[in-house]
């Protein structure tokens, strides 16, 4: 799993090619949040130099390879619980084949409840 954010910055940053050299543009603090932190916005109008359109962008790097799932079959008050207790943003939802499915977000969950599970 990568975000959004994550995403957002390895485009402005052009961290184009192999992950060696592109990543060596960027920083730890560049992919840092704080609690006051909006989204990183990406000017949709910013042209991708022609050299580079070729290039990939090798995010494995700064990716999550074992984010925190569930299987399609659990329980929503078992997620609603996951959310609250861990205090996560995203959770990956998958099948009997551990391929992903969907993903549910905090804002999803927390904005479909009127009341507490419990």
């Amino acid at each position: 799993m990568i975000l959004r954010n994550q995403l957002a910055v390895l485009l402005k940053a052009g961290a184009w090619g192999p992950a060696e050299g592109a990543l060596a543009k960027l920083s730890y603090d560049d992919f840092a949040t704080s609690l006051s932190s909006k989204d990183v916005s990406i000017d949709l109008d910013t042209e991708v130099p022609e050299s580079v359109m070729h290039e990939e962008v090798d995010l494995r790097p700064i990716m999550n390879p074992v984010p925190i799932s569930v299987q399609l079959q659990c329980p929503l008050s078992r997620v609603f619980v996951l959310f609250r207790s861990l205090g996560i943003r995203h959770l990956c939802v998958v099948d009997s084949r551990n391929e992903v499915q969907g993903i549910i977000t905090r804002k999803e969950i927390m904005s479909s409840f009127d009341q507490d599970l419990f």
